[in-house]
């Protein structure tokens, strides 16, 4: 055992002093035991550097992967968004051509009303243009002007039939605003008056007035109407009846075409306004005619709508929201 010597004078004056030993033991034990707490400290200061290094490697590792799918899912997001793009493009350009073929099937299906349409006054102005000639050698000048008259007043009749025709027929534009309804119904009408007259069906028509301002296009809720008549003369058949109406609805107005035939089946009610779908004879109709209405009147933010009649017959429905002022450019 070792131990360390300390000494002291005690007596001066004697020449005393006294010296004691003391153990080594417990002053080394007590240095290990700081050099041991020193020790641990330090290792537990390392360890921490340790592992907030490895956190921040862990972090920095995750957020690279984040990173990473985040690009990956914005890279799929932008592709998905152009193939949503390039689909919805390629549906508006389908219904524009779906619109454009429903227009020239109803006017294949009322080429024979049509065309009598035409023969009569034909036949008319040349029986007219005879009788005036023959007028005219007599001398009869005053009877040859009526005759004349009478030829001028049918040519105009036919060049109003042709430009509802024409109007009908084209491909109208995109744009919407505000349209005279008035108008619109007044136009539908002269376009399929010759099919009612063919087939002896009595139109009448209640409003609307003059006032009536909606929202859309003219050609567009135009077809919209000439489908909704010559559905409803084809359900009422020769000799049949439609009713025509328009009348202020909350917010806008409501059209309403009501024929008195056998009604919508049951089994039709929740299909009537799918392309392709429909209760005709085979080769009697394509099924387009209620489909495109339909999302014509949507896309002006209406609603067209299809129901049985309590008295009998079928009514369908387009309601449409008011607009301010008219523009004759919206079609």
């Amino acid at each position: 055992m070792e131990y360390v010597a300390s000494s002291a004078e005690v007596i001066e004056t004697a020449g005393w002093s006294v010296t004691s030993l003391v153990p080594t033991a417990g002053a080394r034990t007590q240095a290990m035991w700081v050099l041991a707490v020193f020790a641990l400290v330090g290792l537990f200061a390392i360890l921490a550097v340790a592992a907030w290094r490895q956190r921040g490697l862990q972090a920095a590792a995750v957020q690279r992967e984040l990173e990473a799918r985040v690009r990956e899912r914005t890279d799929a997001l932008r592709i998905e968004v152009e193939e949503r793009r390039a689909t919805e493009a390629e549906l508006r350009r389908t219904q524009a051509s779906l619109v454009q073929a429903g227009k020239l099937s109803a006017l294949g299906q009322m080429s024979a009303a049509l065309s009598h349409e035409f023969n009569q006054p034909l036949a008319a102005v040349k029986s007219y243009a005879e009788n005036a000639g023959s007028f005219l050698d007599r001398g009869q000048t005053q009877q040859a002007r009526e005759n004349i008259t009478r030829i001028s007043g049918l040519a105009d009749r036919m060049a109003r039939i042709s430009k509802h025709l024409r109007n009908f027929a084209r491909r109208p534009d995109e744009a919407s605003g505000p349209v005279a309804l008035d108008k619109i119904i007044e136009d539908a009408v002269a376009v399929v008056e010759p099919r009612l007259k063919r087939d002896a069906i009595t139109l009448d028509i209640a409003g609307p007035e003059a006032a009536a301002v909606v929202n859309g296009g003219h050609v567009r809720l135009q077809q919209v109407v000439v489908n909704l008549l010559t559905n409803a003369a084809d359900a009422s058949g020769p000799g049949g009846r439609v009713v025509l109406g328009a009348a202020p609805l909350e917010g806008g107005w409501q059209v309403t075409v009501r024929d008195f035939g056998a009604g919508i089946p049951q089994d039709a009610q929740s299909q009537m306004f799918d392309p392709f779908f429909t209760t005709k004879e085979t080769g009697k109709g394509l099924g387009l005619g209620l489909s495109i209405s339909f999302n014509i009147v949507r896309d002006f933010g209406g609603t067209l709508w299809g129901r049985n009649h309590p008295e009998g017959g079928a009514v369908f429905g387009v309601d449409l929201r008011a607009a301010e002022g008219v523009q004759e450019a919206a079609e």
